[in-house]
Order: structure tokens, then sequence, then C-alpha cells
């Protein structure tokens, strides 16, 4: 393994839209800062879908809010961001706010909890139309109604009219994928936007979502705390575990020779469906590391299976594999590739 000082690799093959330095993102805890987002560099390529993996708390959504600038209050932002060369990190509130839809776009994970329950689903779509592209009213519905039916709404003239109680969960998260797309963003965050959904449905919306993303030509960052979501619309994966990257490679590179222990425990979460029934599902044990406490080893070591005493004494480096420079990974005892693959086939419900 080769030491990787800088991250600069944790780049995708294509041009990037936007480059990440150094990032970190601070609270204030009652026991001390509290680093969420802890150094984090990368880049995001202009066709790039890229997805984020990791446990609740892991730091993968605020993350995608640190590059965004959607920190709430007492929040601390340090490093770099650039939008296509252009520095994001210090813009201020209304310079933020142009960017917001035209630039970057997210999708969240709850449609109840981001569409106003009392106004028209139409009304909804036509605001960002309006406010961001100085649309008439009836140039912003004639866009809301084509954005309806791009997303596969059915009906769209009578959803137009309707509010969020009337449609299906699926169908609420059309429309904030359609809102998302509303002013053509050059990239697109979705945030477990999969997670309020039954499985059927959570298919046809990953595959809207990769169908978009190719057809705009647009970039694409998939947050989620299942390794299975990324596995067939994704075209890197970056894997996050206490505010750090600990793995990160090109999405068949990672299924295929996974060398971080806490990745290889994401992968063997997964329910399959290949076992008896009743089998008992693999778990990690323990929980991430308060983000407040300062650890002198590895930050999953109190977690993982093969920790030897170097873990407990030394925080290992981000490395690039000695067969794949494309292949990051942040272990002292990395897993062998050989036995990545042994544990299990990626589910069939997640190729999509």
């Amino acid at each position: 393994m080769t030491a990787h000082p800088a991250d600069t690799s944790l780049n995708s093959h294509d041009e990037p839209v936007i480059s990440v330095s150094n990032l970190r993102t601070t609270f204030r805890g009652r026991s001390g800062p509290m680093n969420v987002v802890d150094g984090v560099t990368l880049n995001i390529g202009f066709r790039e879908a890229l997805g984020i993996v990791g446990e609740s708390g892991s730091g993968k959504s605020m993350l995608v809010r640190s590059i965004m600038g959607l920190l709430p209050p007492g929040a601390r932002r340090s490093g770099d961001v650039t939008y296509q060369g252009r520095i994001a990190v210090d813009l201020d509130s209304d310079a933020l706010r142009k960017l917001w839809g035209t630039a970057m776009a997210m999708v969240p994970q709850d449609p109840m909890l981001s569409l106003n329950p009392v106004r028209r689903i139409g009304v909804q779509l036509m605001e960002p139309l309006r406010l961001h592209l100085k649309l008439s009213k009836d140039a912003a519905r004639q866009r809301a109604l084509e954005l309806m039916s791009m997303v596969g709404l059915p009906d769209p003239a009578r959803r137009f009219t309707e509010y969020p109680h009337q449609l299906s969960g699926g169908m609420r998260q059309r429309v904030l994928i359609a809102a998302a797309l509303a002013c053509g963003p050059r990239v697109l965050f979705a945030d477990e936007p999969t997670t309020a959904l039954d499985v059927t449905v959570q298919a046809q919306i990953l595959v809207l979502l990769r169908t978009l993303q190719q057809e705009k030509e647009m970039a694409m960052v998939l947050v989620t705390h299942d390794l299975g979501v990324v596995a067939g619309c994704t075209d890197r994966v970056i894997v996050m575990y206490a505010g750090r990257i600990v793995e990160a490679a090109p999405t068949p590179r990672l299924f295929s020779a996974m060398r971080m222990p806490y990745t290889q425990a994401l992968f063997s979460s997964i329910p399959r469906m290949d076992l008896p029934v009743h089998t008992r599902l693999e778990i990690i044990p323990g929980g991430p590391p308060d983000p407040a406490a300062r650890l002198a080893g590895c930050r999953f070591a109190a977690r993982c299976p093969y920790v030897q005493d170097k873990c407990l004494e030394a925080e290992p480096p981000l490395v690039t594999s000695d067969d794949d420079n494309s292949h990051l990974y942040r272990c002292w005892f990395p897993i062998e590739r050989s036995a990545t693959m042994a544990a299990a086939p990626v589910p069939s419900e997640s190729r999509v």
C-alpha cells in the first residue's frame, strides 16, 4: 500500500464540478468541539454518480450539507469548497441562495416534511421556476407539468391541483425530484431518498434518479446507509466513518476488493434473499465514537474484529491500493482481496 498525503486521488475520472479540500465541520458540545466532518477531500465529476455510505452519525449527510452551505446555527465550517473553480465556502447567504437550485439541488429523504401540506403540488413546483428563472405564471405552469411528466407522475394535470397528502409516498418523492431538477442544477444531492419507501418503490426511484442523471449529464451524489442501494446506480463509492473517509473506490472495484473492515461489516449487514427464513441479520457491535472524543488510534478499532495493538496506538492514513491507485482505504491491516466477496453476493434487488 502507498501513503497518500492529501487524499488527492479521491477524484473522478471526469472533470470536477465540485472540489472539496480538507473540509471540517464542527459543533460546540458540552464536552468540547465535535468534528462531525473531519478533514474530507474529494472531487465530484461533472457526469459522475457518486455514492456516500455510512451508518447514522458517520457524517455523510453533514458532508453534503457542508458542501452546499446548508448548516444549522452554531456550526463552523473550514476548508475549501469550489464549484466550477469558484470558491463557495465563504459565500454570503444571498450568494449561496443563487447557487441552490440552479447549481446544486437536494432531494431530501422525507417528502412529508419537505412539502408544504397546505399548498398544492403545482404551486410548490412553480415557485423555484418563478424565483430563479423569472418565468411568467403561464410558463412556470407549463414547465411544472413537463417536470411532473418527466419524473413519471401519472396524470400531471390532476396532480398539479392536489395536496401532498393526496399522493402516495412514491409520488411525493417524485415531486421532490421534479422540484430539485426544476432549474437545471449541475449537481443533484439525494440524501437517503428511498428510506421511507417500500422495496418496489425504492427500486423505481433509484432507476429514475440514475436515468435522469445520465440523460441530463449532471453529477449525482447519493447518500445512504445501505451499500446495496449504491451497487447498481453509482460510478464510485465513498465510505465514511466518524467524520472521515475510510474507503473509496469505483463501485465494481469496491464490491470485488473491499479492504476496510468497516466496509465489510456494512456489506455483511445487508439482508440476503438466498439465506433460510429467520436467519439472523449480521450486526456491527457497539456504536460510533463520540465526535468530541480525541482518539489516538483507528476510530473503528473498538468495533473491529481484526484489531491489533497498532490499531489502538495510531490512526491509519488514507492510502492507495498497490494494484489500483483509484482505490483508497484507511486501515493498518486491510482485508485480503481474495476474501472480500466470499461472504455474500450483492442482493439482486439492489441491481438497478
